[in-house]
């Protein structure tokens, strides 16, 4: 009788009940009046208790500062608090007492009435009651929705609102104030810059080409008349000029060997090292002779040998087509490079190792192999891998919290440096026999793996390394791997602890769980005895709060709830308005950052929370905010189907935009890559490859080679590394093969060119006939030997220029 009771009742259902006696009338009415006002202070209860987990006080508790100062506003703060505490406990004893009269009331009327008409009399109550506590919860959350958009959070609500400077300086170095405002904009900011004539030209002229003649001829006339006018740099007005002045002092920034500009690894914070501090710390991380093992460049080179026979095998026993062999050993000469990104949210600050695996020889393969057993994956039956983030919010929502239970996640420490190689190989051929791969397939697919999984060499200031435990950091076919491995081990813990788990979800190599209370120990102590390399560690739920990802769960007494998860000390900063960067990268900003409100909030509320801080985020970065009100992701909106056209690819500046205004009533989409931004600008040789390695470096490139005894140069494209390219000059010189250029010019000067050396004037030109337009402007009025097409008469006077 007491459990119906919970549910609270409600005057008008007596009315149904005439055929009492006054004196049952009397009971029920105390019964019905006493319920309601229970109902009432636990709503109160639950609206305090809400305001306690948000650190907001309501307006009815806020105390003037008669002082003003920041000692008076921190007692005031902690008066307030204290008020809060005191009404959520006269709560809790208003309900004690009211709860002990109900009690006695019960026991009464039970011995006045019948049991069938104490049970129907309870249904009628308990559906009149949730309508109205339904009521009454809604009033609540407008209500403090109302004070959020009014008063706001105070400032230690969310620890991304502590004022945390954007700049870090860890180095013995002092900045000075025109360096600390440009750091303090960000790395990703991008200052004002010229436009880039030859890769604007190259970029639209193969977008035009399918057009009529007339349409190029406007095109091409418009196009020059933007970019005749003067650039920023070439008029400005003084407080112009003042503005970019202060970019200047990047320069000896960047002229200072003795310091390190980095970002955060995590919030996109500017960190500033000293040189030697960050090489000793990436010493100690590859001192780890379990891991990382110092090699010579025989080593390597025979490392090298051993992958490219292995595809060789591969493509002479029909396991890899030649067009394969050829892509997958285009970048043999290429070295990964290592570096760090110091946590500033851990005690010490280290370093996360990264290395950059897209320079790797074995890059090309793993994406292959990435692009093929990713759709295997994600189609296999898994039903505790998350797929995505909403599917996840919806399957903890729709839990009902069970008594004596207990969230608990589990993360695998140095996952990627864990995964014996013996393992992944094992359960991949397993994985790719449960799928029904077909052998041959299954076979090349397993051999290919293992040579990525061997192939690990990479640099540190200019030092060998080579990874020898682990799958190879920063390689896209880990994530695919690590997939296979811990879905395994997922089906193996299950069924070691079935009974004792309400719900377990994983995202790779991190998990979620809701367990049995006591269970949580059994489950990491099985997880931990799957292998003897692999090791957990677990997270409790504190005060009914779990973070998880990216995601905070919330349990409460009859629900889970979601909202969205910030790492304490760990302000996230974004690129700054101001940046010179596309409108659409800004736009996408304010609408990835508001969609988490739909995909991770799951009240009201919560997500009423999550815009004020998105809010107070973006105007750090100097976000409008009628900008974020305009652009906020709308779930109701849908957008129009993209339509196939012609497409561009032009650097952003100013010119750009206009250009691509123009190019726009043709037909013909634009897409912006960005300007160096200040943390390009002001990369450390100690965090990047050697001249050397960048010399060898392949894709399409546009070189100069100048002569060593006149101004002459010769200027040249190659879709493949420059070093092949330089080579092949030196075998025409010593064939003295005359259709050569280089050794005609030497043939009849008497000259020489130094060829080991040469200047890569433009980089990552994809296409030939873009190289073509970019050597044929970069040759004129340059003292060029070499020959070059024809460029459109429109451009010349700017060409001329350059």
């Amino acid at each position: 009788m007491a459990i119906g009771l919970e549910a609270q009742l409600s005057l008008n259902a007596i009315r149904r009940f005439t055929n009492l006696n006054p004196e049952v009338i009397r009971l029920l009415t105390h019964l019905c009046r006493k319920s309601l006002q229970l109902a009432r202070w636990r709503l109160h209860l639950n609206f305090n208790k809400i305001c306690q987990r948000a650190r907001f006080i309501p307006p009815s508790l806020r105390v003037a500062d008669p002082v003003g100062n920041s000692h008076s506003n921190r007692v005031i703060l902690r008066s307030q608090r204290q008020l809060l505490w005191a009404r959520t406990q006269g709560c809790y004893s208003r309900i004690r007492c009211l709860s002990k009269t109900i009690k006695g009331v019960i026991s009464q009327v039970t011995n006045l009435i019948s049991q069938s008409n104490m049970v129907e009399l309870l249904g009628l109550l308990t559906a009149d009651i949730r309508q109205q506590d339904s009521i009454i919860k809604g009033r609540q959350y407008k209500k403090l929705s109302f004070w959020i958009s009014k008063y706001g959070f105070p400032e230690e609500f969310h620890p991304d609102n502590q004022p945390v400077p954007t700049l870090l300086n860890l180095s013995s170095t002092v900045l000075s104030p025109s360096q600390t405002e440009v750091l303090s904009l960000g790395l990703k900011y991008r200052p004002p810059t010229t436009p880039d004539i030859p890769r604007i030209i190259s970029g639209v002229e193969p977008a035009i080409s399918s057009l009529s003649h007339t349409a190029q001829y406007d095109i091409r006339s418009s196009i020059a008349h933007i970019l005749r006018k003067p650039t920023p740099s070439q008029s400005q007005s003084p407080s112009q000029s003042q503005s970019l002045g202060k970019y200047r002092s990047l320069a000896t920034i960047r002229r200072n060997p003795n310091i390190i500009v980095t970002r955060s690894d995590k919030g996109s914070q500017t960190v500033v090292l000293d040189t030697a501090d960050y090489a000793s710390k990436m010493t100690e991380i590859l001192s780890d002779r379990n891991t990382f093992v110092p090699i010579t460049q025989s080593d390597a080179s025979a490392s090298t040998k051993s992958f490219r026979l292995g595809l060789l095998r591969l493509k002479k026993s029909g396991h890899i087509t030649p067009d394969q062999y050829s892509t997958f050993t285009s970048d043999l000469n290429n070295t990964p490079y290592i570096y760090g990104l110091p946590k500033t949210h851990k005690p010490g600050i280290p370093l996360r190792p990264i290395i950059a695996y897209h320079l790797s020889p074995a890059y090309k393969l793993s994406k292959y192999l990435t692009g093929f057993l990713t759709p295997w994956v994600k189609a296999s039956p898994q039903s505790s891998a998350i797929r995505d983030i909403p599917s996840f919010v919806q399957s903890v929502n729709s839990l009902c919290p069970v008594p004596n239970t207990v969230m608990v996640s589990y993360d695998v420490v140095a996952m990627y440096l864990s995964l014996p190689h013996q393992l992944i190989i094992r359960h991949l051929t397993n994985f790719l026999q449960d799928n029904q791969v077909d052998h041959r397939t299954a076979e090349s697919i397993v051999a290919l793996s293992s040579l990525c999984l061997d192939f690990t060499t990479f640099t540190f200031n200019n030092q060998l390394f080579k990874q020898i435990r682990g799958s190879p950091m920063g390689s896209p076919l880990s994530s695919p791997l690590a997939e296979i491995v811990m879905a395994n081990i997922d089906h193996w813990v299950q069924q070691q602890i079935a009974p004792g788990i309400h719900m377990w979800r994983r995202y790779i190599d991190d998990i979620f769980c809701i367990c049995d209370t006591g269970q949580e120990i059994n489950i990491l102590d099985s997880l931990n005895s799957y292998h003897p390399e692999i090791s957990f560690t677990l997270e409790l739920e504190n005060r009914s709060v779990l973070p998880y990802l990216d995601i905070l769960v919330i349990r409460t007494a009859s629900h889970y709830h979601t909202t969205v998860y910030h790492k304490v000390n760990n302000p996230t900063f974004y690129t700054d308005f101001k940046s010179s960067c596309p409108l659409s990268h800004k736009i996408n900003t304010v609408r990835t950052l508001t969609k988490r409100l739909f995909t991770h909030c799951s009240l009201p509320l919560f997500r009423t929370i999550e815009f004020s801080l998105i809010i107070k985020q973006l105007a750090r970065s100097q976000y409008p905010p009628h900008f974020i009100h305009k652009y906020k992701f709308d779930p109701s909106s849908v957008r129009p189907p993209a339509i196939t056209r012609n497409s561009c690819l032009l650097p952003f500046s100013t010119q750009s935009v206009a250009i691509s205004r123009i190019l726009r009533t043709h037909g013909i989409n634009t897409h912006f890559t960005n300007s160096n931004s200040i943390g390009a600008i002001l990369r450390h040789p100690i965090t990047r490859l050697p001249r050397s390695t960048v010399a060898r470096s392949s894709g399409g490139s546009v070189y100069s080679v100048s002569c060593n005894d006149c101004s002459a140069s010769y200027i040249g494209e190659t879709g493949r590394s420059v070093a092949i390219r330089m080579t092949e000059h030196g075998r025409c010189i010593a064939n003295r093969d005359n259709r050569s250029l280089i050794f005609n010019h030497i043939n009849t000067t008497g000259h020489s060119f130094n060829l080991s050396s040469p200047t890569t004037l433009y980089s990552n030109v994809n296409t030939k006939y873009q190289r073509l337009i970019i050597e044929a402007i970069l040759s004129i009025n340059n003292h060029s030997i070499n020959r070059h097409i024809d460029i459109p008469s429109q451009y010349l006077d700017i060409c001329n220029n350059l």
